[in-house]
């Protein structure tokens, strides 16, 4: 429930805070891995998608005999259909897949090649269409990295596929290429430079795109690796489109240090923003995974937050939304290894700050994740797709689903302790009226998740003096850290 502050000398009720002894989280089984694939053939880049049809998801690979392969469930990835191939052959594949809601759209080109194509598969159907070029550089540049994300979470009757391919010319000069489909991926745009001129190691070389809005406003994000001069390391860069991709802002560094910064991943949640990368310290040889928020479309971010503490390497994030909840996959390993584990952990949109604690979703370093992981979510759900072992060292891919949301069957019987709170706008002071038999802490946050204020509420009365310089704006009022945010807006 919002409230505001007033600036009149009047005492008014502004909200009942609700909490439960127990920590209320969403629940967590990655406990049920089935090989999706399992081939007598090894497989790699594996891709999976969430169809916008109830319970259905469609996973992709290649294997080694130059074909793309794809199956799909429409049981949230307990029994999957037949296996449908087509013949492709690309030697460093490079998949990327987004769905609308009566579509399937698969990206597919490799490290080197000049072209992407897209196949464009109706829901409910395991046959391979006649692909369409999605773009197409010609001699003029190779291909290093591509993403696509659709909005159909901002509109279903009217989505768009959005694209960003990172490439480098024949001149040796990268390039960020933006390209959108408004029919369903029959038809592309002529590719948007983003940018171009930047430096750029091929070994670090990602990026990454998502779409954030404010009411009928729609806002494109591409986040992309940039190699700085001298010693100091890669560093991620943003670009962000108010008008379809036509034109592209300066880019921008929301982390300014010097520490080597790569492999973005960027998801959009109505204005919230989440963006994690692998960061690592250049006299370092671990790598850990930061993350960084917005909650305002852009125009303020948080301090990274360090989301790993591993004496392994964290890398390779992955993100994903559904539902108010933000999902980051990444792997752990040790220093050049291909093998090791998946770890899944997830943060609410009332608290981005706010991460629960990590779960390994393979068997214990049964993972290959140079050959590939992908992360999807569709409404209460995540789905995870990655190579890894049955046999010996053969990869096979396998899946496993998340169901997500708060198990009201578990929560704690225990009645709930009611806190009130009253403010005089006039005299600074809040009344905090705490009806349970313990002391809480009520803490105030502002929008990056930064503690501005915060007291011991003890049975009874306490009051409270709010600084007086607290600016105007939105803040996120919890106790205990144990109850999901209040917003409230403080106008003066």
């Amino acid at each position: 429930m919002q409230y505001r502050f007033f600036n009149i000398g009047l005492r008014c009720s502004l909200f009942a805070l609700l909490f439960l002894p127990s920590v209320l989280t969403a629940q967590l089984d990655w406990s049920n891995d089935t090989p999706v694939f399992s081939t007598e053939q090894h497989e790699w880049s594996p891709c999976i998608v969430a169809a916008y049809r109830l319970g259905e998801y469609r996973a992709f690979c290649v294997r080694e005999d130059s074909h793309l392969s794809m199956r799909r469930t429409e049981t949230d990835g307990e029994g999957w259909g037949q296996f449908t191939d087509i013949e492709w052959e690309v030697e460093e594949p490079l998949l990327q897949s987004a769905a609308d809601q009566t579509h399937v759209c698969l990206a597919v080109s490799g490290v080197g090649e000049s072209a992407v194509h897209a196949f464009v598969i109706p829901n409910g159907s395991d046959v391979w269409p006649i692909p369409v070029t999605l773009v197409d550089f010609a001699d003029s540049a190779e291909i290093r990295d591509m993403a696509m994300v659709s909005d159909v979470t901002f509109t279903l009757e009217d989505t768009y596929y959005h694209t960003a391919i990172l490439a480098r010319g024949n001149d040796s000069a990268p390039l960020v290429a933006y390209v959108r489909s408004v029919d369903f991926g029959q038809t592309w745009s002529t590719p948007v430079t983003v940018a171009s001129g930047f430096l750029m190691q091929d070994s670090s070389a990602s990026v990454s795109i998502g779409v954030t809005w404010s009411g009928p406003d729609e806002r494109v994000w591409i986040a992309v690796t940039q190699d700085r001069p001298g010693s100091t390391g890669e560093q991620i860069v943003l670009y962000s489109s108010d008008d379809g991709g036509a034109t592209w802002s300066a880019g921008s560094a929301p982390d300014s240090s010097s520490y080597a910064q790569s492999h973005p991943a960027i998801v959009g949640l109505d204005t919230h923003l989440m963006l994690a990368y692998q960061r690592r310290n250049n006299t370092s040889i671990t790598r850990e995974i930061f993350a960084t928020y917005t909650p305002d479309n852009g125009t303020s971010w948080s301090e990274p937050s360090r989301m790993t503490d591993s004496p392994l390497d964290d890398i390779r994030p992955q993100l994903c939304a559904s539902e108010g909840w933000f999902g980051l996959l990444h792997a752990r390993a040790a220093v050049d290894q291909g093998s090791g584990d998946l770890l899944f952990r997830a943060s609410s949109l009332d608290a981005p700050w706010e991460w629960s604690t990590e779960e390994t979703i393979n068997d214990v370093s049964s993972a290959f994740w140079n050959e590939g992981y992908c992360l999807t979510s569709r409404p209460g759900q995540f789905g995870a797709v990655w190579t890894g072992r049955i046999v010996g060292d053969d990869g096979d891919v396998f899946y496993d689903g998340n169901w997500r949301g708060l198990a009201a069957d578990e929560y704690d019987s225990t009645p709930r302790d009611e806190i009130s709170v009253l403010q005089d706008n006039l005299t600074g002071l809040i009344e905090v009226r705490n009806t349970s038999p313990r002391a809480v802490e009520v803490i105030l946050y502002n929008v990056l998740g930064q503690n501005m204020a915060h007291t011991t509420a003890r049975t009874g009365t306490t009051l409270w003096t709010m600084p007086r310089s607290l600016p105007s704006g939105a803040y996120w009022l919890m106790a205990n850290r144990q109850t999901e945010a209040v917003r409230i807006q403080i106008v003066k």
